[in-house]
């Protein structure tokens, strides 16, 4: 893979926990960095949750490879969220591929 390839600028939010006035635990995400990637589309599909029609799309995003990119951190792209359903190391921690999901719930 070349730099060259990592044509397109993706947000990477991370998750913090926060307490609401009741003291119940309520998960928030935060911009952490703007990154450039590779987007790689996968395919679409759908599929049933709690007895409704969900579209999914799975998509592929190539980034430098960064120490703190775990499956809690979301990945904007052009205003649509993807949770990170895997990351994968690529030549020897230069770059990391980030296997994701976008769901319209």
């Amino acid at each position: 893979m070349k730099i060259g390839d990592l044509d397109t600028r993706v947000e990477l939010w991370t998750q913090s926990a926060t307490t609401d006035s009741f003291g119940q635990p309520v998960k928030t995400f935060s911009k952490n960095a703007t990154v450039w990637a590779k987007r790689f589309d996968r395919g679409a599909g759908e599929s049933v949750v709690n007895d409704r029609v969900v579209s999914i799309v799975r998509t592929e995003f190539t980034i430098r490879h960064k120490g703190n990119v775990d499956e809690t951190v979301r990945v904007k792209y052009d205003g649509d969220f993807y949770r990170i359903e895997g990351v994968l190391s690529i030549g020897r921690k230069r770059f990391m591929r980030l296997i994701c999901t976008r769901r319209d719930d």
